[in-house]
């Protein structure tokens, strides 16, 4: 039997999949200036594949690790951002790691924050 992670991770990735495939004839279709198509690949890749799954499973199981959830986001974002920094410059290269270091931020900022929670919890 399939377990519920591995479900929502598989049917996250055929969404991102499907996505690809839509964005593929958009480009074909219409086409999309400059290198643009790789930013919006980049950007389905990263949700579909990485941040949505991971933030479902983070409020569904509780078994695993808030840090080890989202250092599986920050991870996947530096792999795939160095993976497409090859084939992108410019605006586009400067907007996929904007966001990189967002989503970062975003993380630490969060990671800071429950630990404040926590600490100060304890202390009362």
């Amino acid at each position: 039997m399939i377990s519920a992670e591995n479900r929502v991770i598989a049917a996250s990735l055929f969404a991102g999949l499907c996505g690809l495939i839509i964005l593929g004839i958009i480009e074909v279709v219409i086409g999309l200036p400059g290198q643009w198509a790789f930013v919006i690949a980049f950007l389905l890749l990263v949700l579909f594949g990485a941040i949505l799954p991971q933030l479902y499973l983070l409020k569904i199981d509780q078994s695993v690790s808030r840090t080890s959830r989202l250092g599986v986001v920050t991870l996947v974002l530096i792999v795939l951002a160095g993976e497409f920094s090859d084939g992108v410059s410019g605006t586009e290269l400067t907007v996929i790691w904007a966001l990189v270091g967002i989503t970062i931020a975003l993380v630490v900022i969060t990671e800071l924050r429950e630990g404040y929670r926590q600490s100060a919890w304890n202390e009362n």
